[in-house]
């Protein structure tokens, strides 16, 4: 009797096993890539206090706008072992933007963007990070990275004097803005502050842009990739 007692207990703790097993699965839903095997999606990136978070497995989707082209495109790529929202020029001039759909109170807030890009060029080829009004007309504060030859970042706040620092090609940089309580915006690359200037109180949204100059000649075409946006409070 013992036996048969200690089966049942062992038999059902492996059931109560399986069952919550299949009962977590259901719960990550899986994905795919391109390549056929599945993922657990970035999903929900950051912590506490998140409030907006894409990872790009997909794009263009609901979180966003547009995405507003021309010569350009924007499109979800998977480059092992991550993905990011690609902003590539099909034919110079060209111009590529998105905005958050969803808007920002006013209050602290840290807007964290991973930024790449392909290749350095010789002219003024341009991505930008950019917090802007809710109406997405009026840039309040703005990273601009200049893909020519220097590979120089410039970071500004609400038209304030402008710090510019070098960016490297073909590496991933972690760019953050952040509000304070006492409305100050502060720019940070890779964890270094960089600039800070009065802000103000503002609703705000994040928008991701790019642009291609017009160009004799044939200069190298850089390709601007974001990655795991983190929209948070603090």
């Amino acid at each position: 009797m013992h036996e048969f007692v200690a089966g049942i207990h062992f038999y059902g703790r492996r059931l109560a096993r399986g069952l919550g097993l299949v009962l977590l699965a259901g719960l990550i839903p899986a994905c795919y890539s391109s390549s056929g095997k599945t993922y657990t999606p970035p999903g929900m990136l950051g912590g506490a206090g998140t409030l907006f978070s894409d990872g790009f497995v997909t794009y263009p989707n609901s979180g966003w706008t547009g995405p507003a082209v021309s010569s350009a495109t924007a499109t979800s790529l998977y480059s092992p072992p991550f993905y990011f929202l690609q902003m590539a020029d099909t034919a110079r001039p060209g111009t590529a933007s998105t905005t958050t759909t969803m808007s920002f109170s006013s209050e602290p807030l840290t807007f964290m963007v991973n930024l790449d890009f392909s290749a350095t060029t010789t002219v003024a080829d341009t991505a930008s990070i950019q917090i802007v009004d809710t109406t997405g007309a009026t840039i309040l504060a703005q990273a601009v990275l200049d893909a020519n030859t220097t590979g120089m970042i410039t970071f500004s706040v609400a038209g304030a004097g402008a710090t510019s620092v070098a960016f490297s090609a073909g590496s991933s940089h972690a760019v953050k803005f952040q509000i304070d309580s006492m409305n100050n915006g502060t720019w940070s690359l890779d964890g270094t502050a960089r600039m800070t200037g009065a802000f103000g109180s503002h609703a705000t949204k994040l928008t991701l842009a790019a642009g291609w100059v017009s160009s004799a000649g044939s200069p190298v075409v850089p390709n601007f990739l974001f990655g795991s946006v983190i929209v948070s409070n603090p």
